[in-house]
């Protein structure tokens, strides 16, 4: 991991030419959401190529629209036999999260209702997992669980990491 110090950024700072992603602030604290706890280190992109090594494709979806950086959590539930993976992606500005956030867009997402942060949206067309994602402020939140009966927790999850970005 990389660690630093201090500069701007409200998801990262910097010190010594490094950067570090403070999106950590955001994750839920274990517990939140039924007995799901943080398994291991969160993983951190703060630069195009650490990105790209991280997402494996796609990250001009995030460099193209003001990408900072990028923090990856992996939380696990025994109670529910889930994991959710979180993407936490700082793009800068509330444009740079619009951005993202339509070009990210598949054809089988629909809106989320209650609406969760600015927007969110859930993927309908994933047979045996669930997705969804939220756009608050200049953040954008993917949330994916390897088990589709886990909408209810992953939706309550993304509430709480926008109630800690608010």
């Amino acid at each position: 991991m990389w660690f630093s110090w201090l500069s701007v950024s409200a998801g990262c700072f910097e010190k010594d030419n490094s950067t570090t992603c403070t999106l950590g602030s955001f994750l839920p604290a274990d517990g939140t959401v039924s007995d799901y706890a943080l398994k291991g280190k969160p993983e951190e992109a703060y630069d195009e190529q650490a990105l790209y090594n991280m997402i494996d494709g796609g990250a001009e979806k995030f460099t193209q629209h003001g990408f900072v950086c990028l923090r990856v959590a992996e939380y696990e539930s025994e109670v529910e036999a889930t994991t959710f993976i979180i993407w936490l992606y700082d793009q800068g500005s509330v444009k740079g999260a619009l951005g993202a956030w339509e070009a990210a867009s598949t054809t089988s997402q629909v809106e989320l209702t209650p609406p969760i942060g600015d927007a969110g949206r859930e993927d309908t067309g994933l047979p045996l997992n669930y997705a969804t994602d939220v756009r608050i402020n200049r953040y954008f939140i993917q949330i994916t669980a390897d088990n589709p009966q886990a909408r209810d927790s992953c939706l309550r999850m993304m509430s709480a990491i926008v109630t800690n970005v608010e």
